[in-house]
């Protein structure tokens, strides 16, 4: 089955997905630097649209992969042997880095504490969970794949059950997951914290996804204007202070699949030389994701014994850690992301080869 389109990179969406990953970068590193300085006006509460910007990528990356293969059963397993290829090795990696610095140096982990059930729930993407709080995984940024392998496996049954229009069928699942969680809130342990509005930011991103399969996009004199509101919007969210989250849907989760759709529609722009960094950023976004709470955590820890600086001189060390971790994100990207993830697949093809 051949729909409309099969283009499969976006570079509008690689810069898109560097973007989003900076925010949460951005968030992360002044929310360690307001903790250091004793300020709340450091807070950028906004950076945490990143999560919701990545989420609607994920619904769009989604559609435009798996496209061809609806209605084909024998898709399911292919399509989530590679999304396990594609998320759990580095996770993997850097949770055990991180498990082993709190082992060696426990000092560091001052809101974590390992215990086997955090570690088994860390590796196996379940939210770590009690009835009167929700704990982070040892490996803090995870918690965002948790919803991410609950959208993977979803849209895997779907798959196989055949439906041609599988984004109806998980759309349509998501609500009902969405209205169960509002209606039984705590009522099923742990998987109780995926049944969230979040997963409401999946849907849209499949949907600009098949907008895009069907050559639903917005001219250039429309999709130009809206990306810039839409990143002032964004932006501007933050002077509603750490209230947001409660309705991330709405200022976050909306906002950013209209971004998605804006980006995909000015993708033909996005070429030459000014876009290499950002499409090389967007391409190292995974491993700029996991890697920068160490960057972030390591550099405040030492600036904090050999610097003075205060106030807005804080700026300084600020910007120059953000620089680290992009550097140090793409390097792990060249040489363990990328070369881990396709000596996997090698090895996976050659299997079957042999089995076949």
């Amino acid at each position: 089955m051949q729909h409309p389109t099969n283009k499969k990179v976006y570079l509008g969406v690689q810069i898109l997905r560097g973007l989003a990953a900076c925010l949460v970068l951005f968030y992360h590193n002044a929310l360690v630097m307001s903790d250091r300085s004793g300020s709340a006006a450091f807070r950028l509460y906004f950076g945490q649209a990143g999560v919701d910007i990545f989420f609607a990528i994920s619904g769009f990356v989604i559609v435009i992969v798996t496209v061809n293969s609806w209605g084909m059963k024998e898709a399911a397993g292919p399509f989530l042997l590679r999304r396990v290829l594609r998320v759990v090795p580095l996770y993997w990696i850097f949770t055990t880095v991180k498990i082993l610095t709190l082992i060696t140096m426990p000092n560091v982990g001052e809101h974590t504490r390992l215990s086997v059930s955090l570690v088994v729930c860390s590796y196996l993407f379940i939210p770590p969970w009690s009835p009167d709080h929700y704990g982070f995984p040892i490996l803090q940024p995870g918690w965002t794949l948790s919803f991410e392998m609950l959208f993977y496996i979803c849209f895997a049954c779907a798959l196989t059950t055949g439906f041609k229009r599988p984004v109806v069928w998980l759309s349509l699942s998501f609500v009902l997951l969405t209205g169960l969680g509002f209606a039984q809130p705590g009522k099923f342990g742990s998987f109780s914290l995926l049944l969230n509005p979040l997963l409401l930011e999946f849907v849209l991103g499949m949907l600009v996804g098949w907008a895009t399969v069907r050559r639903m996009l917005l001219p250039t004199y429309i999709a130009l204007p809206l990306g810039s509101v839409l990143l002032l919007v964004i932006g501007a969210s933050n002077v509603l202070g750490p209230e947001i989250i409660l309705y991330r849907v709405v200022f976050w989760g909306l906002p950013g699949a209209l971004l998605l759709l804006s980006f995909v529609s000015l993708d033909r722009y996005f070429t030459g030389a000014s876009a290499r960094f950002p499409i090389a950023l967007g391409e190292a976004s995974y491993s700029l994701y996991l890697t920068h709470p160490f960057v972030v955590g390591a550099s405040w820890s030492v600036l904090s014994k050999y610097t003075l600086l205060s106030g807005l001189w804080l700026w300084f060390p600020y910007l120059l850690i953000i620089c680290v971790a992009a550097i140090f994100a793409l390097l792990v990207h060249r040489y363990v992301e990328g070369p881990l993830t396709r000596l996997l697949v090698d090895a996976i093809s050659e299997k079957r080869r042999i089995s076949g």
